[in-house]
């Protein structure tokens, strides 16, 4: 069989302008993508949603092999090579490559949440689910991929199905667990550093997982509970306090002078109201006790954190303590008094 050197020349050219086609769509690809990049940021700097910002770091995951691709099938379909039919290896390829830039834009997406909502509102929930739906979307692109090379796919749906009921019968504790993070990480009853009380258990939030949270209790172990016995109990939440407030029952003895009370009134709101963070709300004489008079101080701690109120209150009651036997105040024990006749 002789060579026609005419339909040789014909390649040659047909492939030469493939190729400066190929180098011009990829050229197109990237001034399009730089010019769309510097759009997007003009427009979000004027925007106060975050929105944009998302759609840009997306289209900066448009990378070199997207844009290969899409130069190739562009011209092959422009170049003269009559009906252009794609090749499987290039379908099988073009599969890959969409199922990557999928998960790459999710993982935009989900980095994005964890900036906004931070460690405190459940990062470690969205790393799960990222991984999770990661996962999920490689398989979806597999099964496109073996349908692809003509495989039947149908019966291996089929019996993923079957296999999947009987997975979730011998994991259903371990999902319920995962949807009760789910409903953790979406209802927000607490973020990491808030100090709770679940159930039997209390400590400071350190982690919240898939399957567990973790605490720090106030003597330092660390208490995990799985999410599902949180969602199923009441849960205190001390974390999301602005002020607590504190009432101490004192009990001054009855020989104490009408002089001396009156100026302890005086004087103890103002030396609580001079310790930072705590404000005194009252201090009076409550009532007639059996071995002793009953004054009431209620005061208020500004603060968020357990530890801070913790150590005003301590501050407070060293204050009193040093106030009433600087003033020869005495505190009264429960003691009675018998009188007898002769």
């Amino acid at each position: 069989m002789l060579f026609d050197p005419t339909d040789i020349l014909q390649q040659a050219f047909q492939y030469k302008t493939a190729m400066i086609i190929f180098v011009i769509v990829l050229i197109l690809f990237y001034t399009v993508k730089a010019f769309a990049i510097r759009h997007m940021v003009v427009v979000s700097k004027k925007t106060k949603n975050e929105i944009d910002d998302v759609v840009v770091e997306m289209i900066r995951e448009l990378n070199w092999p997207t844009a290969s691709i899409v130069a190739y099938v562009v011209a092959m379909n422009l170049s003269d090579f009559g009906t252009f039919v794609m090749p499987i290896w290039i379908r099988v390829l073009i599969i890959v490559i969409v199922t990557y830039q999928v998960v790459q834009m999710s993982h935009v997406v989900f980095d994005f949440a964890k900036k906004r909502l931070g460690a405190k509102n459940g990062a470690t929930i969205i790393d799960g689910f990222q991984t999770i739906l990661s996962f999920g979307i490689w398989i979806m692109g597999g099964l496109v991929v073996l349908t692809t090379l003509g495989y039947n796919v149908t019966s291996l749906i089929a019996g993923l199905g079957i296999g999947g009921v009987a997975i979730a019968l011998a994991l259903q504790n371990i999902l319920g667990d995962l949807f009760s993070a789910l409903s953790i990480y979406f209802d927000r009853p607490f973020g990491v550093g808030d100090y709770i009380t679940t159930g039997k258990h209390s400590g400071t939030v350190q982690r919240v997982g898939l399957k567990n949270t973790r605490l720090r209790s106030i003597d330092g172990q660390e208490i995990i509970v799985a999410n599902k016995d949180i969602t199923n109990s009441t849960v205190e939440n001390f974390g999301g306090m602005k002020k607590r407030r504190v009432t101490v029952n004192l009990g001054i003895a009855y020989e104490t002078t009408n002089t001396k009370l009156k100026k302890a009134q005086i004087e103890v709101p103002k030396m609580i109201n001079a310790i930072p963070s705590v404000e005194c709300i009252r201090f009076y004489l409550k009532d007639f006790g059996n071995s002793a008079l009953e004054h009431q101080l209620v005061y208020v701690v500004h603060s968020e954190k357990y530890d801070e109120y913790v150590e005003a209150k301590n501050i407070v009651n060293l204050a009193l303590k040093e106030y009433f036997e600087k003033k020869k105040i005495e505190i009264a024990y429960p003691t009675q008094v018998i009188y007898t006749r002769k």
